[in-house]
C-alpha cells in the first residue's frame, strides 16, 4: 500500500469569519508537510467518526480540492501525490465531476452511499423489487 495521509477539513465554527481563510491555509500546509514527509496520496476528508457537531464546520471540498492542488503545484511537488477527497458534499455526477475537474484523483461521497443503502433497504423500495418496477 501507498503511504496516505488524511487531512481532516473541518474546523471550528467559532473561527468566525477569518475562519475559513485560514482553515484553507492550515489544509495547504498539512497537505504539503504530508507530501514532503512521503504521503504519495493525501486524502482530504470531511468525516468525522460519530458525525458532525454543531461547532464544527468544512472547508467546501471544491474549494480545498482547488487551494491544495495549487498549492502543491507552487511547491514543486503536485506530481509526487494524489489528491483524495471524502465528503458528504458530494451527491451528483455533477460535484464528482467537478472535484476531478478541480484536481482530485479519486472521491469517495460517503452520504450518497448511506441515502443509497437506505433507499434501497426502505419498505417503498423493497415492494417495488417484488413488483418488478
Amino acid at each position: 500500500a501507498k503511504p496516505t495521509a488524511t487531512v481532516s477539513t473541518l474546523y471550528p465554527i467559532a473561527a468566525g469569519p477569518d475562519g475559513l481563510r485560514r482553515a484553507v491555509e492550515e489544509l495547504c500546509a498539512q497537505a504539503e508537510q504530508a507530501v514532503r514527509d512521503g504521503a504519495e496520496a493525501v486524502l482530504l476528508s470531511d468525516f468525522r467518526e460519530g458525525g458532525r457537531t454543531a461547532d464544527l464546520t468544512f472547508v467546501p471540498p471544491l474549494l480545498a480540492v482547488g487551494a491544495v492542488h495549487h498549492h502543491l503545484i507552487r511547491a514543486g511537488l503536485r506530481m509526487r501525490a494524489s489528491i483524495l477527497v471524502e465528503t458528504a458534499q458530494a451527491w451528483s455526477t455533477h460535484h464528482i465531476a467537478c472535484l476531478v475537474g478541480y484536481g482530485a484523483s479519486a472521491v469517495h461521497p460517503y452520504m450518497l452511499w448511506s441515502a443509497v443503502r437506505f433507499l434501497y433497504e426502505s419498505d417503498k423500495s423493497a415492494k417495488m423489487r417484488e413488483q418488478g418496477k
